[in-house]
């Protein structure tokens, strides 16, 4: 999935469970409007530079996706004006490219991406599970997702709601990263998926 894609596949993400939110008044409409444009913008730095795994990013990688994002704002946004381009700025600085997680809406974010990963995971071994990369699928769904999730749907029963409709799926994951016995496929990942699968 390219970076237009991703885009689209967490602006999705977070529509859904922003909405679930939003009506529980979990979340402002200036929360959840923010988080949207979030959700476009987040990956734009990678337009030039190219995409680097969020748990695999270094501060350099970091540094020039900001300085990328900042130099080619007006030319993702020409007609944009000054104050609006300090609003988009301000979302991105303080709202995807933070990593302070006692900030409300930088920790929704991250859990907006994860939530995202696992769909896209889904909708992937749901349409060729028999030619999935198992590589791909363990190193970035199955181990990097899982320990990190498992706090998150603890605390929000939003992305519980939005886990339910995968939990068929991800057991038949779970099942297929067992038998292939993927070597990133470690036991305290089993642990986290079947508390998770538990849980929603």
């Amino acid at each position: 999935m390219d970076e237009r894609g991703h885009a689209l596949n967490t602006y999705g993400t977070v529509n859904k469970i922003g909405k679930i939110d939003r009506q529980a008044n979990r979340l402002s409409q200036e929360e959840f409007d923010r988080l949207r444009v979030a959700a476009l913008i987040h990956d734009l730095g990678e337009m030039e530079i190219g995409d680097v795994s969020y748990d695999e990013k270094r501060v350099d990688d970091e540094t020039a996706e900001k300085k990328s994002f900042e130099e080619k704002l007006p030319d993702y946004f020409p007609d944009i004006n000054e104050e609006e381009k300090k609003i988009i700025l301000k979302i991105y600085h303080e709202i995807t490219q933070n990593k302070d997680r006692t900030e409300k809406l930088a920790k929704y974010f991250n859990l907006v991406e994860r939530l995202g990963y696992i769909s896209n995971g889904v909708e992937i071994f749901q349409k060729q599970p028999n030619s999935v990369d198992w590589q791909w699928m363990v190193g970035n769904i199955l181990h990097n997702q899982g320990k990190h999730l498992l706090n998150y749907l603890t605390e929000f029963e939003s992305a519980r709601k939005f886990m339910t409709p995968f939990k068929e799926t991800l057991v038949a994951m779970l099942e297929f990263a067992k038998q292939k016995k993927a070597k990133d496929f470690i036991p305290e990942d089993a642990e986290s998926w079947q508390k998770i699968i538990e849980m929603i």
